[in-house]
């Protein structure tokens, strides 16, 4: 985005005096496609083109330079020391914007997965791709503050209050104190922890819904694009649990983060999950839309939707 920023500016400029194409030339190098792959009108072959018509272009290339996945793994794998295979040739894509829900039993590479895409593990076998970079290529403390990570234990610091552990990462990032404020006083409200009644309060006098939602405000405060999130609500009484998981929807509705999202619980998946990847014994086994997974007939899926129908009816009883 920051060479479509540079050629817009570089166009426009170049529109108002009159050499567009002497203009395109010298900066031909920060381009994806030539000009005539945007549309016929804009053929740079010394013609002058309005600023208007230049600027739709540039969008153009900006949607040719933005990646459609945000994640990637492409056929790969994962080994202990002592050769025992947690994951293996796992092929999968993460669009920007999707929460992709990853169930399995286990032992079946969930949490290995989630791992890779921040580097707490490294693949020994195939790659991860994040933004279109191969995960290896990605200076590491770069690539995790672009990624939020949300845990089943919060993992908040007990001698820090709610306003300095949210204001972590911004801090680590030399954010302006103002600004730093403002962000926390602003995702504790999305969250629903006001700040006035809560960002003074450390973790102690919290209850575990209120610390995971201070966890999940930790995770956003820094604005990463991309959420991972393994089995946060794990540990949360199931009425609380219901809560958090209804605020997390109508939150993702409006953020729109790419999202990575592990859980056991299948009414979870299906209800938070754009799709639903099933991984056994270390192995991606499908990935669907929730209308798939209840529909499958995959034996193993089955498994799955007769446990969720089981808790319906149960419900219902």
């Amino acid at each position: 985005m920051v060479a479509v920023a540079a050629l817009a500016a570089v166009v426009v400029a170049a529109a108002a005096a009159g050499d567009v194409s002497n203009s395109f030339q010298s900066h031909n190098s920060l381009v994806p496609v030539q000009a005539e792959e945007a549309a016929p009108a804009l053929c740079l072959r010394g013609n002058r083109l309005s600023p208007a018509i230049l600027l739709r272009w540039v969008g153009f290339c900006a949607t040719r330079l933005m990646p459609l996945e945000t994640i990637e793994f492409v056929d790969a794998g994962f080994r202990l020391a002592n050769s025992k295979i947690l994951l293996s040739h796992l092929n999968l894509t993460v669009a920007a914007g999707e929460t992709l829900a990853l169930v399995g039993r286990s032992g079946s590479g969930k949490t290995t997965s989630l791992k890779l895409i921040n580097r707490l593990l490294t693949a020994t076998s195939g790659e991860i791709k994040v933004e279109g970079i191969p995960v290896s290529r990605w200076d590491v403390i770069k690539l995790r503050r672009r990624i939020g990570y949300a845990i089943q234990d919060v993992g908040l610091f007990p001698h820090y209050n709610v306003r300095e552990n949210v204001a972590l990462v911004p801090k680590i990032e030399q954010w302006q104190p103002a600004k730093i404020a403002a962000r926390v006083d602003e995702v504790l409200a999305l969250v629903g922890l006001p700040s006035a009644e809560f960002a003074g309060r450390y973790p102690h006098q919290l209850s575990g819904g209120q610390r995971q939602r201070v966890g999940l405000a930790r995770a956003l405060a820094a604005d990463p694009p991309i959420l991972l999130m393994d089995e946060p609500f794990g540990a949360l009484d199931p009425i609380t649990r219901a809560e958090v998981r209804m605020e997390f929807q109508a939150l993702q509705r409006g953020l729109r983060k790419t999202v990575v999202f592990v859980t056991h619980d299948i009414h979870e998946a299906l209800l938070l999950g754009n799709r639903i990847g099933l991984l056994e014994n270390g192995e991606l086994r499908g990935i669907y839309t929730p209308q798939e997974f209840i529909a499958s007939a995959d034996h193993s899926v089955r498994e799955y939707v007769e446990l969720f129908r089981a808790g319906q009816e149960m419900f219902r009883n």
